[in-house]
């Protein structure tokens, strides 16, 4: 049986893994945040805004996931289409 250190790389994960995934990507992307603007030091800054990409890379590759398993990890984003199509 193979393991993966990062549940959302296996072939096919389960919604609720990539739920899970989702929300504590989300709690880190607005910590990374919280600490950008308080940071003063450009490399720190030049670090956490390279995390924060990674993340939000990452963030949208499981929103896809979700999607496909017929699930939007945005409901506002949904409602926000909704009413733009009106």
């Amino acid at each position: 049986m193979v393991s993966y250190l990062d549940p959302i790389e296996a072939p096919a994960p389960e919604l609720e893994v990539l739920k899970e995934a989702f929300l504590r990507l989300r709690g880190r992307i607005k910590g990374l945040n919280e600490v950008l603007q308080e940071e003063s030091d450009q490399d720190k800054r030049d670090q956490i805004n390279h995390e924060l990409e990674l993340s939000w890379d990452k963030l949208r590759r499981i929103a896809d996931m979700c999607r496909q398993q017929g699930y939007e990890p945005f409901p506002t984003r949904t409602r926000a289409l909704e009413v733009d199509h009106e």
